[in-house]
């Protein structure tokens, strides 16, 4: 018998019997969400794109469910005829939506015309991952290393070179990422796996340091490419393996909270294997040893490149849309605190001739939440906290809606005691032949949340195997922005699947009764929370 299996014993024997049958709020049935799912997942809402007329039919329905269910509007403001406010279903905020038009890029040597690359081809040599506004440039070129500073600062690829005004080359990954047996792993290895490696905190320190763009470079990348159809798959998985964006498989525009625009207004550049080979004959760099250097001595590799420019442009096309989360509430006894349930009801929309109806990404999830508001309606207890059920949108373009309600000052964050996520609770992953498995990521320090967990899937007539893992770091999903804010988050999934982010996402091939069991336990754990 492993250690869970003696942990979920000693929890069952260690709970009151009185407690073992207690179920005040009644969990979700099949008829409180299946046609829910059904229609958020129906052609008549398009795959649900943010700022799309699906999308917002969408949001219509999942409105018209909470007025229904009994849930009180916690959304926006709005201004009635006779004067007066009323409270809306709606949060609504402003994207900025856009996408490039045109690139380019040229590395050259100032005083040595002979050295000098060719016009690389965008798509093809190159990606970007722009602003919202153009920009066309010329600069030196300078290498800082993997662009990261540790939290002790003890490594800083920015401390031995002034990269103010200039173009910074940066490597991906992180000191000894593909070695876990070196100094560098052993020192700053696990730090930066888990967090400090991430696009985002290059991009922002880049920006802190006064760098006008960024070129990054794959020592992994593949130096040969038989033809142009493959030079191109193989740049979009360089894309998506830097930049971890879907866009980079899935061509789209770019989005982005006008908050966020000081530090994303940072272009990036990815290369692919042939400018790279052109870029280390003009800078007579060797980046494979390079980064061999850093895993070997711990230290930054950072310096300046003489006498090389680089020239690039970006054309964007833009505009501004408003997205839309849909927000009810229950009223608690303690105002002062909040449990917030979750799940994004967005997806991919239309792309070519086919639609992404997303029925487990995140139909599911969205239909979880407002099956459990209708029930925790009925039972007509009044839970001790305040308890918002969110339905966030956006958050296929990168965790925007969750993002904005977290970080728009309209909740106070420190009101918010927990947060529970929903994404994808309706399909298994293939190698879950029994549909057993299911995923809850949690902080490692909230150890209360993994003993609630453990304890209430042990009560379950058909218990889960479940996979509790640390989301610190991570972000997968809508947790993100409450985790970033000190807020103790239960994220539930149920598994990866081979019709992911795919038109074959939809609704004959969801698991209702597993979404059923999903949905009891995470209510298990909502009584749980709330009636403490």
């Amino acid at each position: 018998m492993n250690l869970l299996r003696l942990l979920i014993v000693s929890l069952i024997f260690a709970t009151p019997l009185q407690a073992q049958k207690r179920r005040d709020v009644l969990p979700p049935d099949s008829s409180d969400f299946i046609n829910i799912v059904k229609y958020l997942a129906s052609e008549k809402t398009q795959g649900r794109e943010v700022g799309t007329k699906g999308g917002y039919l969408a949001a219509d329905f999942i409105a018209l469910q909470m007025s229904e269910n009994g849930l009180l509007p916690a959304g926006d403001f709005t201004t009635l005829l006779d004067g007066t406010k009323s409270r809306t279903y709606f949060q609504d905020f402003e994207l900025w939506k856009y996408k490039t038009v045109s690139a380019s890029l040229k590395f050259f040597q100032e005083n040595e015309v002979q050295k000098t690359s060719s016009l690389l081809q965008h798509g093809i040599n190159f990606d970007v991952l722009p602003c919202f506004s153009n920009i066309e440039t010329k600069a030196e070129l300078v290498f800082a290393g993997y662009g990261l500073i540790s939290a002790d600062s003890s490594y800083n690829d920015f401390d031995a070179v002034n990269v103010k005004n200039k173009i910074v080359l940066l490597l991906n990954g992180f000191p000894g990422h593909a070695d876990t047996n070196s100094e560098a792993w052993k020192a700053y290895g696990k730090e930066f796996a888990k967090s400090g490696s991430k696009l985002f905190n290059k991009r922002k320190n880049a920006f802190n340091y006064g760098a006008r763009a960024i070129i990054f470079v794959d020592t992994q990348t593949p130096h040969s490419i038989e033809n142009l159809s493959n030079s191109i798959r193989s740049l979009r998985q360089i894309v998506f393996d830097i930049s971890g964006s879907d866009n980079a498989i899935y061509p789209d525009f770019e989005y982005m909270l006008p908050s966020d625009s000081i530090v994303s207004c940072l272009p990036i550049f990815i290369i692919d294997s042939m400018a790279m080979s052109s870029l280390m004959v003009i800078t007579n760099l060797n980046f494979a040893k390079l980064e061999k250097h850093i895993t070997q001595t711990c230290r930054s590799a950072s310096l300046y490149i003489p006498e090389t420019i680089v020239a690039l442009s970006i054309e964007v096309t833009k505009e501004t849309i408003i997205a839309r989360n849909v927000l009810g509430m229950i009223q608690g006894k303690d105002s002062t605190s909040t449990l917030v349930t979750g799940g994004h009801y967005d997806h991919l929309g239309i792309r070519g001739d086919s639609i992404y109806l997303g029925a487990d990404d995140n139909a599911s999830g969205a239909a979880g939440v407002l099956a459990l508001s209708k029930k925790w309606i009925e039972s007509q207890i009044q839970p001790t906290h305040n308890m918002i059920f969110a339905c966030w949108d956006a958050e296929e373009k990168g965790l925007l809606g969750s993002n904005f309600f977290v970080n728009s000052g309209k909740k106070d964050k420190k009101e918010i005691s927990l947060y529970v996520n929903m994404d994808m609770i309706a399909r298994s992953e293939p190698q879950d032949i029994h549909k057993r498995r299911l995923s809850i990521g949690m902080r490692k320090a909230d150890t209360l949340l993994f003993r609630t967990a453990i304890k209430y899937n042990a009560l379950q007539n058909n218990y889960f195997e479940l996979d509790l893992w640390d989301v610190t770091g991570h972000s997968g999903s809508d947790y993100t922005a409450f985790i970033e804010s000190d807020i103790p988050v239960m994220s539930f999934f149920s598994g990866f699947h081979k019709d992911y982010h795919s038109p074959r996402d939809v609704n004959s091939k969801l698991d209702y009764l597993k979404m059923k069991r999903i949905l009891r336990l995470v209510n298990d754990c909502l009584m749980d929370y709330s009636f403490k």
